[in-house]
């Protein structure tokens, strides 16, 4: 008793209806000709009404998923290293120059090597003026990284 009959399939659809003569009321066998109305038959192409949908602006979205910490340093740590593979496979194919190499005092006279021995003085002082231009940038980049966050 609770569960809904399905209504038997209808000879007609509503649809096709509209084409037949009587509008299909008069066909009894399944195999029957349908008799058409060619005068309501043309080259248009019939495009529904669109129709609004019921609430505005919700979409329909997965909810939100919050990562564990360790998913997060693990995805962070995976965007890392695909940014610097790109950035070694353009500096491999040549459309970006490689970078400077790092001079410090320490390692001074292996990187600029013959440099060093013609003009040390002068090669000190780049090196020097290098590591302070490099450290002024970090101090400017937590800076605005702390701006951001205040």
């Amino acid at each position: 008793p609770g569960a809904k009959e399905m209504d038997a399939t209808p000879k007609v659809e509503w649809w096709d209806a509209l084409i037949l003569q009587g509008g299909g009321a008069n066909i009894e066998a399944d195999d029957a000709e349908y008799p058409l109305l060619e005068s309501r038959i043309t080259h248009y192409v019939e495009h529904p009404v669109p129709i609004q949908p019921l609430a505005e602006g919700q979409t329909d979205q997965a909810p939100t998923m919050f990562l564990t910490q360790r998913e997060r340093k693990k995805l962070r740590r995976r965007k890392r290293q695909e940014k610097e593979r790109e950035k070694q496979d353009k500096i491999r194919m040549g459309l970006i120059p490689p970078p400077p190499p790092k001079v410090k005092l320490s390692n001074l006279m292996r990187v600029l090597k013959d440099e060093a021995v013609a003009n040390p003085s002068m090669v000190e002082k780049q090196v020097r003026q290098q590591m302070e231009e490099r450290v002024k940038r970090h101090d400017d980049a937590n800076e605005a990284d702390i701006a951001v966050w205040c």
